[in-house]
């Protein structure tokens, strides 16, 4: 047996990888949309009550939603790229794609560990953003 018989290159139908691809496009777009909304408001809201953006807990909800709103675009570009069309393109999309789902998860694991500094351990916020503004 050779080598290229053991290994199996199967391909999906032209229509499923149209579906996925609109699939993530229209996730993406829906994710940028819900992003932009809650970024939108906060903005607002910051200009409105100045000590808005002071609560620990909506900065970091705000650094999520930038770092979901980045990572959609990524997902709005999947249904742009066809199989050799410019590599910057697909280079963009993969920093993208990388680096803000990443982002996310990190910004998410912060949020965890300063809800359960303030719930379970019972520190208050104030003191966690005094020690914030001190580093």
């Amino acid at each position: 047996m050779s080598a290229n018989s053991t290994t199996s290159n199967t391909t999906f139908p032209l229509q499923y990888e149209t579906n996925i691809k609109l699939t993530f496009a229209v996730s993406g777009t829906v994710s940028f949309v819900a992003s932009s909304c809650f970024l939108i408001y906060v903005v607002i809201q910051t200009f409105r009550k100045r000590a808005f953006f002071k609560y620990m807990s909506l900065r970091l909800l705000s650094y999520i939603e930038l770092s979901a709103l980045l990572a959609s675009i990524s997902d709005i570009f999947s249904f742009g790229l066809i199989q050799g069309e410019p590599r910057a393109l697909c280079q963009a999309q993969g920093f993208l794609s990388q680096f803000f789902s990443l982002a996310v998860a990190l910004w998410t694991l912060c949020l965890s560990f300063f809800m359960f500094l303030t719930i379970v351990m019972g520190v208050k916020s104030r003191k966690l953003y005094v020690i914030q503004l001190s580093h």
